[in-house]
């Protein structure tokens, strides 16, 4: 468990499965996301339920992001595309609507980044948002991240295309 002023960051329990449910089939957050269809209850159960596999099998992992004062879970952090080789992966963050604005995802980033560093050795770390995502721009360059390329329309929401942009923080 790693803490900071504002979160703490834990392993998923069995008690997250409904909570995980709803987030991840909230439509209007799949824009967002690589999330383009419902998720099955019993699919997030058993990712639940592995959550705490080899993450040197699974290539990624998952925490809760915990309020530090009240302990209501508000979000989680994702590092996925874990290579042990080359000792990167990529991050992403997710805080509830009603928790947003409230330093939650910085703070969760923070650590997370620096777990991922400090834990795991990892030397650089990627966070890959579409552009007009400017709150998340903003989450990651102030947590050390640099911009350091896109990838030309490669995010299609509905009719319309978006470039990714890819940010990256070394260690």
């Amino acid at each position: 468990m790693h803490c900071a002023n504002k979160v703490v960051l834990r392993a998923m329990e069995p008690s997250d499965v409904n909570l995980i449910y709803d987030w991840e089939n909230d439509s209007s957050e799949w824009a967002s996301s690589s999330n383009y269809c419902p998720i099955s209850y019993a699919d997030i159960k058993r990712f639940v339920e592995t959550s705490s596999a080899d993450i040197y099998e699974t290539r990624q992992m998952r925490q809760m992001v915990v309020d530090a004062v009240t302990g209501r879970r508000v979000g989680y952090v994702d590092m996925f595309d874990f290579d042990p080789f080359n000792m990167h992966g990529g991050v992403g963050v997710y805080i509830e609507k009603c928790s947003r604005n409230k330093g939650y995802a910085s703070s969760a980033i923070d650590i997370f980044t620096n777990y991922l560093f400090d834990v795991l050795s990892l030397v650089t770390v990627i966070a890959t948002i579409r552009e007009d995502n400017k709150y998340s721009e903003k989450l990651f360059l102030s947590n050390g991240y640099q911009l350091v390329g896109s990838r030309k329309v490669w995010i299609r929401v509905g009719n319309k295309w978006f470039d990714e942009m890819i940010y990256q923080r070394v260690r």
